[in-house]
């Protein structure tokens, strides 16, 4: 890879990744299957398919990732990523058959009309929510490493978008205890996933 690895994965997960470390595998599986399922869904995936798209993708990227480059300025991880979903989508499709009934004539074009585009990704609706999907992502697997009120802060503050101080009165502790917390839980994130989900 060219580049500063960390502007997509974090140097640690990154390099979890290229070695084949089982957990560093999993941990990637998490946070990325709920997005590969959005968008082999946006692609036209069955929901009795998308485990099966799902589990073809991040195949195709433990295969990938070492060839990986990013070419341009804004390059990213989630990018690549949403274009080996959109490959792969299109080829189970194609394997399947479930396209459907294609009609011709007159009716072919006004069915053909009421089709919306294709998103390309690029709106900011569907960036929304794909950051979220990682977010949750990234936020389910470190729930479990720390207490339950320094997480709590962290969702009221950074999710919940809650005024600090607001929340450091209703829970009976110092600004200074929720700024730690939601530093601590903000580190974990950047230290495990670097910043994949902006």
């Amino acid at each position: 890879m060219k580049r500063n690895d960390s502007s997509s994965l974090s140097t640690a997960l990154l390099a979890g990744l290229l070695a084949r470390d089982t957990a560093s595998w999993e941990r990637l599986d998490r946070l990325c299957r709920p997005f590969i399922r959005f968008w082999a869904r946006r692609a036209g995936v069955r929901d009795s398919d998308l485990d099966d798209v799902a589990q073809d993708v991040m195949v195709t990227v433990a295969r990938k990732l070492p060839t990986f480059r990013y070419e341009g300025p804004d390059d990213t991880f989630r990018g690549w990523l949403r274009t080996i979903v959109r490959s792969r989508a299109s080829d189970w499709l194609r394997k399947s058959r479930h396209f459907p009934e294609v009609k011709g004539g007159t009716e072919g074009i006004q069915l053909n009309a009421q089709v919306p585009a294709e998103d390309d990704g690029s709106s900011e609706e569907f960036a929304d929510i794909e950051r979220r999907l990682l977010v949750e992502g990234a936020l389910d697997l470190v729930r479990s490493e720390f207490e339950p009120t320094t997480f709590e802060i962290f969702v009221d503050v950074i999710q919940n978008g809650r005024d600090r101080r607001d929340v450091a009165l209703e829970r009976g502790v110092t600004i200074w205890a929720v700024h730690k917390a939601i530093s601590r839980v903000m580190g974990r994130l950047r230290s495990t996933f670097g910043p994949l989900a902006e």
